[in-house]
This record gives C-alpha cells, sequence and structure tokens, in this order.
C-alpha cells in the first residue's frame, strides 16, 4: 500500500472510533437486567455505514471487557486514542490501540473484512473488536 492509501485508511479509521459515542454505548451497556449474552449479541450486531463509503462497521466486545463493567470508560478510551507512532502503528493506519482503564491493559484492533464478513479483505469492511489484553 502507498503512503496515501494508509493515511486515508487512518482517517477512517479514525473516524470509525469516533462513532463510539456514549449514545451506542448506553445502547450496549448493562441495563435493565440484560445478560452478558444478550448485550454481546447486541454489541456484535452493531453495524455502521463507513463515511462515504458502501462499506461496514462492526464492534465486536469480548467477554472480559463486557464483564469488567467499564463500557462507558472503555468507549471513550477508544474513542479519544490518540498516542500513534512508530512503535505501535508502523504502517500509519491507526488499526491498533492499547491503554489502561482501572488498572487492567486493553487492546482495541481493526479488521479487514469482504462483503460477508468471512475473509480478508485488504481495506474492506472493518471490525473493531475491543479485548483485555489477557484475552488476547
Amino acid at each position: 500500500m502507498s503512503e496515501q492509501s494508509n493515511f486515508q485508511i487512518a482517517q477512517v479509521n479514525d473516524q470509525l472510533r469516533s462513532k463510539l459515542t456514549p449514545t451506542i454505548c448506553a445502547a450496549i451497556a448493562l441495563q435493565g437486567g440484560m445478560s452478558d449474552q444478550e448485550v454481546l449479541s447486541e454489541a456484535s450486531a452493531i453495524l455502521m455505514n463507513v463515511p462515504n463509503d458502501k462499506k461496514q462497521f462492526k464492534v465486536h466486545i469480548t467477554v472480559g471487557v463486557v464483564a469488567c463493567g467499564k463500557l462507558s470508560e472503555v468507549f471513550k478510551s477508544v474513542r479519544e486514542f490518540n498516542t500513534f507512532k512508530e512503535g505501535n502503528d508502523p504502517y500509519g493506519e491507526h488499526d491498533f490501540g492499547s491503554f489502561l482503564a482501572d488498572g487492567e491493559k486493553f487492546f482495541w484492533k481493526f479488521d479487514y473484512y469482504d462483503t460477508n464478513f468471512e475473509f480478508f479483505e485488504e481495506d474492506g469492511n472493518r471490525v473493531l473488536t475491543i479485548m483485555l489484553a489477557d484475552e488476547y
């Protein structure tokens, strides 16, 4: 990939992370007696159109992240992450980050899939996975 296309990928990834708003968080938060499985189902079902694109964006939150009970704080940390440098972003795509929340280490990463979300496709549909570091 060229540097320009890496820059464009980074821009889209940054736009998508910015969509992790408190409203989205509230939609999947443990409210109204939802079980962990119901929360995971709801979180996995979030699909949004990528700005100015025909691709889709899916958020996957692991069981450990749901169980920690800090979704709002975790989403905020992913949304506001901006410490990209060569060591954690060698291609300049803004597709991975790690942070601490309440002493626990979290990772987030983008993966790229084809239309059916089955196989890798360069600059395809995006899946943002948010996990505890020890779930990696």
